[in-house]
């Protein structure tokens, strides 16, 4: 149902997802809880008429099962470990714990929220909800990638806006799902403009020199995503004495140095002096 050239590059492992999987196998268990009569929605989702009473469910909603035939639910499973997964893969177990955990908690704040000022909405449980802001994150990483759907190529800004009218939807939809949207918004700006965003930079007072390859066409303007005449940014330091020690500095190189380390590990490459 899906391809592109590399399959194995979008779906990945089920090891190389660990978090991922762990709420797929989770839902899983909870649906055959409810089969068995288990009031697993009763716990777990989040109501705004019960909370801040049900203080926990903030962060458990999106772990309730889906309503629906078994086909649509292990429909929802697959969709979720497609996007989730690959979102997983390209920041990291830890931060995409993070962000899922914060999806999760604001979206129910948001909710709670709206539902005290309009009387409309505030009930979350599923992944339909969460899976939205994956989704948007998801097209923003591999924005050159097509799914190939039932055989209709799909591009990957097209997945974005399906994500944000899966939000809307997981929301209530009406009034009660345009509370959720700014999540949306949120996530979009994180992955093109926040950490991990190729014009991330925390010494944005330093000066940037902006190097042209040799092979960049004539009268090129704009910035390039090809291999041949790709624009290479540096920075440079020039003040006259070496900067004072900054901890934030520090703790944020320190991140990104593990940040590399791990994602070379995860390549299955091995460094020549190791050996």
């Amino acid at each position: 149902m899906y391809a592109r050239s590399n399959a194995a590059g979008i779906w990945g492992t089920p090891s190389a997802s660990p978090l991922t999987m762990g709420v797929i196998v989770t839902v899983a268990v909870f649906y055959f809880l409810e089969l068995a009569r288990v009031p697993v929605e009763a716990w777990l989702a989040f109501n705004p008429l019960t909370f801040p009473a049900t203080f926990w469910t903030p962060l458990t909603w999106f772990l309730v099962p889906d309503g629906g035939n078994p086909l649509s639910f292990l429909f929802s499973l697959g969709w979720f470990y497609l996007f989730a997964g690959s979102v997983e893969r390209a920041y990291g177990t830890r931060d995409f714990g993070t962000i899922l955990l914060t999806l999760s908690v604001t979206m129910a704040l948001l909710a709670w929220g709206g539902f005290a000022a309009f009387h409309t909405g505030g009930f979350l449980l599923g992944l339909t909800a969460i899976m939205g802001p994956l989704m948007i994150a998801w097209a923003m990483i591999n924005k050159g990638e097509t799914l190939t759907f039932f055989f209709l190529p799909i591009p990957a800004a097209v997945f974005g806006v399906i994500g944000v009218a899966m939000t809307w939807y997981g929301g209530g939809g009406g009034l009660g799902g345009l509370y959720l949207l700014p999540v949306c918004a949120a996530m979009y700006w994180y992955v093109t403009r926040g950490r991990y965003s190729p014009d991330y930079d925390y010494r944005n007072r330093n000066p940037r020199l902006r190097f042209d390859e040799p092979d960049m066409p004539t009268g090129f303007s704009g910035r390039r995503t090809g291999i041949e005449g790709r624009r290479t940014e540096r920075n440079l330091d020039d003040s006259p004495t070496p900067r004072p020690f900054n901890i934030l500095h520090w703790w944020r190189e320190r991140q990104e140095k593990k940040r590399l380390e791990e994602i070379f590990r995860r390549s299955g490459f091995t460094d020549e002096d190791d050996r």
